[in-house]
């Protein structure tokens, strides 16, 4: 045998801790140098003796996980145990890792099924394609995996039960019970029984928060639904933006407003932008002609009647009430109570709580 070009990866095999390898446990621990020799992989124990256990003739050798290597040669895989024998045959045209005792193989025909640590089939292998299972979020959920037939997708559980049949465009992982799923074009959500608690009638549907989510049933126009799928905040907007402190900006018809979270819109859509809010005021931009009232106080001089009638910022609380401008080039979010803003006239300064304008 030719002189060992490189070694790589010393590997401690955790043969002896609790939970590892699906039981299989050894008294004693093994370490082997995983080396390589004409781009071939093997594997020797380390130390003076240098032991060969596998010969340098594999074109894959992986680390250990979960007790076993994955193995390949001449386009076919399997795996290796703690003790490095062949445990799982090299026969399978793709194999995964072992995840909670099953390990996705697909065939010489194509078809993905899944076998355990004793290179048995749990489920046979029957799916043009097929995903690993997915890890449950909580207790109360189950461990699942996407299965593809003649193009059309479903889920399964690790006895092979058919949780969602092979019938949807598209599928997801279950969270809080619920699978976001697309049937015939349209999305909606499944739950683990299979029954759908969101009839697929949307044309989109973003992921839920805080008991709620972004949908559309035509594409365009955007609303809020509840986990049954009612709409909490009808879909009349182009654009609804996440909420801060309770609040989302909404967009309809190219103007700006807000809705609160019981899907109350507090700020009808009138001004041309708007930014979140902070400390329970947001700035918003005024279109011409939309604000009522008249610069007062220290604005009263820096403000001429021209620049009066033109675009500028101010500011709006969570009601709606108009706390100040539009006299303003440019503001900054609120910070402790003071906002800095830029007067229409090029001046600085700063507004109280109420509104009330300082010059810097």
């Amino acid at each position: 045998m030719t002189i060992l070009k490189r070694a790589f990866f010393l590997f401690l095999l955790l043969s002896t801790l609790p939970g590892i390898g699906f039981g299989q446990q050894t008294k004693k621990k093994y370490y082997f140098l995983r080396i390589q020799d004409n781009q071939k992989w093997g594997l020797r124990t380390f130390g003076a003796a240098r032991k060969i256990v596998l010969p340098c003739e594999y074109d894959r050798l992986d680390d250990w996980y979960n007790g076993f290597a994955i193995l390949g040669k001449n386009g076919k895989f399997g795996m290796i145990d703690s003790n490095a024998q062949i445990v799982i045959p090299l026969k399978y045209t793709e194999i995964s890792e072992f995840h909670s005792g099953l390990a996705r193989i697909r065939d010489e025909n194509g078809k993905y099924g899944y076998i355990n640590p004793s290179a048995q089939f749990v489920i046979q292998p029957m799916y043009d394609h097929a995903s690993e299972f997915f890890e449950k979020e909580t207790n109360r959920e189950i461990q699942t995996a996407s299965i593809e037939l003649n193009g059309k997708k479903g889920l399964i559980s690790m006895e092979g039960k058919t949780i969602i049949p092979a019938e949807m465009d598209e599928i997801g992982e279950f969270k809080d019970g619920m699978a976001l799923c697309k049937k015939n074009g349209k999305y909606g959500y499944l739950d683990l029984t299979g029954q759908w608690i969101i009839q697929p009638q949307f044309a989109k549907i973003m992921p839920f928060d805080k008991g709620m989510a972004h949908a559309t049933l035509d594409g365009n126009k955007w609303g809020l639904i509840d986990p049954r799928g009612h709409f909490i905040l009808e879909a009349h907007y182009e654009i609804i933006r996440d909420f801060v402190e309770g609040i989302a900006a909404i967009s309809e018809d190219g103007k700006w407003g807000f809705a609160n979270m019981a899907g109350q819109v507090v700020v009808a859509p009138q001004y041309l932008e708007v930014r979140e809010f902070v400390e329970g005021f947001a700035a918003v931009k005024y279109a011409e002609k939309t604000y009522k009232g008249k610069a007062e106080g220290q604005l009263k001089d820096l403000v001429s009647k021209k620049e009066m009638n033109t675009v500028g910022w101010g500011f709006v609380d969570k009601i709606g009430t108009q706390v100040a401008g539009p006299f303003f080039q440019d503001v900054h979010n609120y910070k402790n109570g003071i906002a800095i803003v830029i007067v229409k006239g090029g001046a600085v300064g700063y507004l109280n709580r109420r509104g009330e304008f300082k010059k810097n």
